[in-house]
């Protein structure tokens, strides 16, 4: 698994994403940018196998919440479908 140290601005929506070889090195920059950085910025670092797998399952930093919803939705009537009661 790989440590990727994501920067995520609440209002612009916008995402910097780096990928770390060492976890302790990823916490070091997150601790670092977080004193520097605004209340509307998140800096988290997420573990992975890979940038893709990371971004569905977190896609929260990465989808405007209009696909999130719209996700959601689908989710929802497929499961729907799919349930037995």
């Amino acid at each position: 698994m790989s440590p990727f140290l994501v920067i995520y601005n609440r209002s612009t929506g916008s995402v910097t994403v780096q990928e770390f070889e060492d976890s302790s090195l990823a916490m070091e920059a997150r601790l670092a940018l977080e004193s520097t950085l605004g209340d509307d910025v998140e800096v988290v670092v997420l573990s992975s196998e890979s940038d893709e797998q990371m971004r569905e399952t977190h896609s929260r930093y990465f989808n405007s919440a209009s696909e999130i919803l719209m996700r959601s939705q689908k989710w929802i009537n497929e499961s729907s479908t799919t349930a037995s009661y």
